[in-house]
């Protein structure tokens, strides 16, 4: 055991594994022993049953010996130079020959790299890549000159902060460092960080065995005139771009197998290009973020032929919990030095890499799909649909300059007149952020809210709930309904009115990811498969938005065709429960309105909510989110009448939930296979959380069955209505908006 004080630091510093936690949580002061905890018990049980590495193999210091104080969960920068020496004292020590980082404070006071944990998480760090750390150390030394308004003399003791740059004090022994998602943070998200913990723990095993499994593609800079790809084989390509909308095609890279190659864009590059797309005999044509590369491709000369496959998707559909980019997902399967950083030194070698990695994905991905029973899904009915959804994001949805001018106009009004009133009844305060926070809970006396994840908010939600239930004064109650209204105007302003236009007078939304290398564009499609929109958002928009959007000609109109209550359908159909079905037939909320005695809004929300396993409180607050005043006693009066009208969904119901808590995962009827963590297992007993579990899974069979409906119908479609001058412009949700000319509007309907 080592003799440094405290919560800090626990095992023997010979141990082959260094593992460099974050700081110790109120378990581990109480214990003085760093990890002991819910997510230390997580961590070991991850170690053993992935590495076969035991608490007894490990020396654990943390980087700092008390708890953190900064407002997101990390050490702040005094904690960590208050601890620097008795941190640096306890490294000294170890002779381990690889390390294990938890988190981002562990990362970048061990490495001094930067950028947060999921940048480098699972990448293996060598001793040359650290970066120098900056420390503030207070010392002690005396003024060189007096001072006579002050009565300070030449020679008095004084305390300055001087700021030191140092080199990241490695144990010598230390072959790899290796950083992964703190297990707390696997906790937090309902483990779905959890795959993440357990490759990078994998991955420390095989560094301990020496069984890691470096490949270093074999790769050249130039067009290899004399090498064409072998018949069948996939021709992998990636492109690095330029420009306002990364519209400028500056470097291609490729690769077949036998070689990675790259070059800067030019005539020859293109040419080079086009001989091994249009091979006669050739395998898939595969990017990363096809939906990203392609069209660009296209505009500049080289369009990637079908079939299409998408490794970012591939990798959505293998773990959707998790952050797309190529970065995070080439770290989740390969052992390989991080090469993302380097794209301004070293353009040539990124871009290799990056097709190289994109290569190695296609195999291992469709390996993983194949496995799991999705790859036909995949191949046959999404990869298909790709090409339509590009298409759609380039044709774009004209909107009627007139009409979305009127309506800022309205909403600019509106907004103004709001904060007219909000001035008059609380003069200098802020509308939003922490000077809102204080004035609401502090000088206003309101009762403290929370949002779901235990922390005070002002969201609507906690503005309605206090509005329906808590006895108010006039004041209070005229600062909540302004603040009310306020929100509502400001999403309508920033999410729906100030949509950005093109030159062309359209707006393109995406329905696919927009980038491969940063995962600030979300994760790019839902976990459930449905198709998502972005730049604008066009799913939710009220009718007051939807109005905006006209035809791109005269002669044409704009038609839409959804399917009606599809996921109720679904339910009734996997369930086959005959009175879901018959209230599907005579109008389902109305009908479930009449059937239990309630308004049809209250029929609709409580519907659903129930069959997505929503708890009385869930459903409670939902209610309350919308301004209607349901106590929660009510809410599971309605969903106990639910399951007595929909006995046979119900029993279904069940029987999901039981499925997923004895085999953790779910395949809908396409064969899209989902796993829900901690849903049951002995994850969330050994790590103390519940994960997403039940209410996920319940969710995710009709949804993902609608998504996969859509995915194959929007192709149909498209193919269908080729040769009549309509067109698809926007899958919304279950809808399908399409613009046709007047005179195809019969065939275009049939069609639909």
């Amino acid at each position: 055991m080592s003799e440094v004080p405290g919560a800090m630091v626990d095992g023997h510093p010979t141990s082959p594994v260094l593992i460099i936690g974050m700081a110790p949580g109120r378990e581990e002061l109480e214990h003085q022993k760093p990890l002991v905890g819910g997510s230390g018990r997580l961590l070991w049980k991850q170690l053993q049953k992935k590495a076969g590495i035991s608490r007894a193999d490990c020396y654990i210091i943390n980087t700092i010996g008390e708890l953190p104080k900064g407002t997101d969960g990390n050490p702040t920068k005094e904690q960590l130079d208050r601890w620097w020496d008795i941190f640096n004292n306890a490294l000294s020590q170890s002779r381990a020959r690889v390390a294990f980082l938890l988190g981002t404070a562990a990362l970048q006071r061990f490495t001094g790299l930067t950028g947060g944990v999921e940048s480098w998480r699972g990448y293996l760090i060598a001793p040359n890549e650290v970066s120098p750390l900056t420390r503030t150390r207070t010392i002690q030394t005396v003024y060189k000159t007096g001072n006579k308004k002050t009565g300070r003399k030449k020679g008095d003791p004084k305390t300055e902060k001087v700021k030191e740059v140092i080199s990241p004090a490695w144990p010598p022994s230390l072959q790899w460092a290796i950083p992964s998602v703190h297990p707390a943070a696997v906790l937090r998200t309902g483990f779905a960080l959890l795959p993440s913990l357990a490759a990078d723990a994998a991955r420390v095993g095989r560094a301990l065995r020496g069984e890691l499994r470096i490949v270093e593609p074999i790769w050249q800079e130039g067009v290899p005139w004399e090498m064409l790809p072998p018949d069948r084989s996939p021709i992998v390509v990636d492109i690095e771009t330029a420009g306002i909308n990364n519209d400028t095609i500056t470097r291609i890279g490729a690769n077949t197998g036998a070689l990675a190659w790259t070059a800067l864009w030019d005539a020859d590059a293109r040419d080079y290009l086009n001989q091994c797309l249009n091979r006669p005999f050739r395998g898939p044509a595969v990017a990363f973020n096809i939906g990203f590369d392609a069209p660009r491709l296209a505009s500049a000369g080289a369009a990637l032929p079908e079939p299409w496959w998408c490794a970012m998707l591939a990798a959505a559909m293998c773990e959707p919990d998790l952050k797309k980019s190529l970065n995070y997902v080439a770290a989740l399967y390969f052992d390989k030095q991080r090469h993302k950083h380097l794209s301004a030194e070293q353009p040539a070698f990124y871009n290799a890499m990056d097709v190289s990695d994109t290569l190695a994905l296609y195999y291992t991905l469709k390996g993983e799909l194949e496995r799991t029973g999705q790859l036909g899904l995949f191949e046959k009915r999404m990869m298909p649909t790709m090409p339509t959804l590009v298409d759609m994001t380039q044709a774009g949805i004209r909107v009627d300059r007139d009409v979305a001018s009127a309506w800022m106009r309205d909403l600019t009004s509106k907004h103004m007149e709001i904060m007219g009133r909000w001035q008059a009844i609380a003069p200098g305060k802020k509308s939003a952020g922490s000077g809102l926070m204080g004035f609401m809970y502090g000088e206003l006396g309101l009762p403290m809210q929370y949002h779901k994840r235990g922390r005070q908010t002002t969201e609507i939600a906690a503005l309605q709930r206090m509005l329906l239930y808590e006895r108010l004064d006039d004041r209070q109650r005229e600062v909540l309904t302004t603040l009310t209204e306020l929100r509502k105007v400001e999403k309508d302003l920033r999410t729906y009115a100030e949509v950005e236009m093109s030159l062309d007078g359209c707006i393109h939304p995406g329905f696919l990811p927009a980038g491969k290398d940063t995962d600030s564009f979300g994760k790019g499609i839902a976990g459930t498969g449905r198709i998502t929109a972005s730049n604008p958002n066009i799913q939710n928009q009220p009718q007051s938005a939807r109005r905006m959007f006209i035809s791109h000609d005269p002669s044409m109109i704009l038609l839409a065709r959804d399917y009606s209550q599809i996921e109720a359908r679904i339910i009734a159909h996997l369930s086959g429960d005959e009175v879901l079905k018959d209230a599907i037939t005579a109008g389902l909320h109305s009908a479930n309105a009449l059937a239990m005695g309630i308004d049809k809004t209250r029929a609709k929300n409580a519907f659903y909510g129930w069959a997505y396993g929503a708890g009385k409180r869930t459903l409670h607050n939902t209610f309350v989110a919308k301004g209607f005043p349901i106590s929660e006693a009510e809410c599971g009066l309605l969903l106990a009448g639910f399951d007595r009208r929909f006995n046979k969904a119900a029993a279904w119901r069940d029987r999901i939930a039981a499925e997923v808590k004895s085999r953790y995962y779910l395949t809908n009827a396409f064969g899209r296979r989902r796993y829900f963590m901690g849903s049951s297992r002995d994850e969330a007993a050994e790590g103390g959380g519940g994960g997403k579990g039940v209410p996920a899974a319940l969710d995710f069979h009709p949804q993902s069955d609608a998504a996969d409906i859509m995915w194959t119908i929007l192709r149909q479609i498209a193919d269908g209505l080729r040769g009549t001058g309509a067109r698809i412009l926007a899958p919304v949700h279950d809808e399908v908006l399409v613009e046709t000319p007047r005179d195809q509007l019969s065939q275009t309907d049939a069609v639909l």
